[in-house]
Formats: structure tokens, sequence, C-alpha cells
């Protein structure tokens, strides 16, 4: 949860966040990734130093393919419901309205996940996976391995990946490589494609799970980018720079040793056409502008394509 600059426990919170990353990485060896959801204030704009009720998003509780959340306002829950589906593709988000005249639970300090117990599952099927990141390789295939355990043993681990937004999957058996890991590789993509996969087992006594949970309707994805184009004709020295990286108003591209007609877009993480932000001729280098400001918070890429290639990069609007 996220306060304004200073306010009420924000500061506490933020020395929490820097101790843990400064001492600890997750159970891969990576560093942790945080993500931020506004709190939202009272309606008379009180937060808990000044009175107000402790009011968070991040009292949420999964539920197999559910997120249920507690709800306060639209202005704020139509915020925390964009970063929450940022991070859980494919679920469903439910809001419960817990700050309603009358029937205020969230002054009672705690909703939804403070007064929900855990049921277990009998037998689970547990696939632990970490999301390969984005990577600037189009050479070598993508090595994906996942811990896949269950009491009766595994008899078949299958990962199924997508290059077109997941119209049609390939798949490809995983091979034990002992101590319950299992590994697959996707082939080796060009500059440019946004990659979709994820992994399905099952067990000796006939149960099957995927990961993640909601796949193939949510998955694990990353995004090949670099300067070496499609058709591999780029100059080895064409560069893009974007700046300021945050961006939150007016930001840069610009563009070395690129020349021809290009197009630059600005698109979003699910590959939707977002903006042509420059169609026509340059001459070896150009700069291409755009307000960020426009834009809702999130990571966006920019696609520049030429007739040697494309070039990919990304912009976080802040």
């Amino acid at each position: 949860g996220e306060y304004p600059a200073g306010e009420s426990d924000g500061p506490q919170i933020e020395a929490n966040l820097a101790y843990v990353q400064a001492n600890f990485m997750s159970c891969y060896g990576t560093p942790y990734k945080i993500v931020r959801i506004p709190m939202p204030p009272s309606t008379s704009g009180a937060y808990p130093a000044s009175g107000g009720y402790y009011r968070t998003y991040t009292n949420h509780v999964i539920v197999n393919k559910t997120i249920i959340v507690p709800g306060y306002r639209t202005e704020y829950d139509t915020t925390a419901q964009r970063i929450l589906e940022d991070c859980y593709p494919g679920y469903t988000i439910k809001f419960i309205d817990v700050d309603n005249t009358g029937a205020n639970l969230i002054s009672q300090s705690g909703a939804i996940h403070c007064i929900t117990n855990n049921i277990g599952v009998d037998n689970p099927l547990l696939i632990r996976h970490q999301e390969l990141t984005d990577t600037y390789d189009d050479v070598n295939p993508y090595t994906v391995t996942a811990f896949i355990k269950h009491i009766s043993g595994i008899n078949t681990a299958t990962l199924y990946y997508s290059t077109d937004g997941g119209t049609a999957w390939s798949n490809v058996g995983m091979a034990s490589i002992g101590s319950d890991n299992f590994t697959a590789n996707i082939p080796a993509q060009p500059v440019g494609t946004h990659v979709l996969y994820y992994i399905q087992a099952n067990a000796v006594s006939g149960k099957t799970q995927v990961r993640p949970m909601v796949a193939p309707t949510g998955n694990f994805d990353f995004y090949v980018l670099g300067t070496t184009g499609i058709n591999n004709n780029l100059p080895a020295n064409a560069v893009m720079n974007i700046f300021p990286n945050p961006a939150g108003a007016i930001t840069c591209i610009d563009l070395t040793n690129v020349s021809g007609n290009i197009t630059v877009t600005l698109q979003n993480l699910l590959g939707q056409h977002t903006e042509v932000l420059f169609s026509g001729n340059v001459d070896m280098n150009k700069k291409v502008f755009f307000n960020a400001s426009q834009y809702e918070a999130g990571t966006y890429l920019v696609k520049v394509n030429t007739a040697n290639g494309v070039m990919v990069s990304k912009v976080i609007v802040k």
C-alpha cells in the first residue's frame, strides 16, 4: 500500500521495503518486485495520522481464480482494479464494499483478508516456477524450468507457448532433470515477439494442474527486445534511447543511425495498438516526442518498424 509522500505510515512502509530489498532475495535468488497500490483517504480526506481508517487494497484474498478485494469509492477502486489486473492477468477481480455508511467494515480494523480462513486442498499438485523476464536474445532458445511435485508422482509435464496473442498454442514435453525439477525450451523468436506460456502437469493419480492457475486465460509472458531486426539488416550501431524513463510528462525517443521510412508506435503490454507516434522518412537520426501524462501508469513498449528490421524498448509511465 502506498500513501502520499510523508503521510501516515508511508515513511515506515518505505523503510521496511528498503530493508527487505537490501537484505533479502526471493527463493529464486532474484530481487523482489514491488507493486504499489495507492491507499484511499476518508471522504473528508483524512489518512490514519489524522484520524482516518486504514483503507488498503492489499487486504485482499485469492480464492481459486478470483481475487476478492475490499472496495471503498469508485475513483480509487478503478485505479486499484487496473493495478491488480496487471498483477493477476486472467483472474476475476471482485470488489466487496467495506466502507459503506451504516455497514463500515473497515472501521473494525480490517476487512476481507483479516476475516477469512484458508481451506487447504487434499493432495495438492505443486507447480513452482520463476517467470522468465524480457530478453534481448533472439538466437538461443528460452529455457523454462519448474519444480513439480505430487504425492503420487508426476506422469507428464507440458510447456505450452504462443506467439500470436494466445490464438494458437504449441506444446513441448518437459523432461525431468531430477529433484522434482522439469525443463523444456521455447524456440528463439525474432525481436518484437510477445511470448505467452504456461505449464501443465498430470500426476500419476490423474490429477491435473496448470500454472498460472487461470491458464490459458492468464499466462506467464515475456518480450524479445533489442535492436536486431527481423530482416537482420539494421546497422550494428542503431540505437533507441528513451528519456526520461520512467516518464511522467514530455518524453523523448532519440533514434540514432536509423534511416528510411519508419513507423514509431506505443503499445501497452497486451500488445494492443495504442498510438502511432511518428510515420515517415528520416535521414539517420530522429527525435520523436510524446506526452506520458496522457497515459495510465504502467509499462509500455515503443516499437520502431523499419524496412530493415524492428527496434523495441520499454518505457515506464509513472
